[in-house]
């Protein structure tokens, strides 16, 4: 019981963390160094690598394997926006006002409208939005920017 309470500790768990981690790459690092040293250097006629070496291959796989990984998964998540099929589309398009659209609008359609935009863009009504315009105009009616 101990023992579970331990790793309720933030850090307790992250220490026993650093240690498995570090203890399955050290392995893995031994692995490595043996194998290369016992197998392509007799093959090859390869130099000997030490503990030190091995590590820095096996972070350089990792590196380029999970690059890999996270280019392959950004790619998929990209491409999923644009492969819609041919009805998505055309209802994308069916959902863009134009002005032919809003001349037919009654005048209070058109200022539920016009509060829900300046409600978007963070005004919280029109009195507002005319004030900041004011604003942004010097004195010769030109906008600064």
């Amino acid at each position: 019981m101990k023992i579970f309470q331990l790793f309720n500790n933030i850090a307790a768990r992250s220490i026993f963390y650093i240690v498995f981690v570090g203890g399955l790459l050290s392995l893995s690092a031994v692995i490595l160094m043996i194998s290369w040293n016992t197998g392509i250097t007799n093959l090859l006629d390869a130099n000997p690598i030490t503990f030190l070496e091995s590590i820095g291959i096996l972070a350089l796989i990792y590196v380029i394997y999970f690059g890999i990984q996270f280019g392959k998964s950004s790619a998929d998540v990209n491409l999923s926006y644009f492969s819609k099929t041919k009805s998505q589309s055309t209802d994308i398009n069916s959902d863009i006002i134009t002005a032919e659209t809003l001349n037919k609008l009654k005048n209070s359609e058109k200022e539920e409208l016009r509060e829900l935009v300046n409600r978007c863009c963070g005004y919280s009504n029109s009195s507002e939005l005319n004030t900041k315009k004011a604003s942004y105009l010097s004195s010769s009616g030109k906008s600064d920017y």
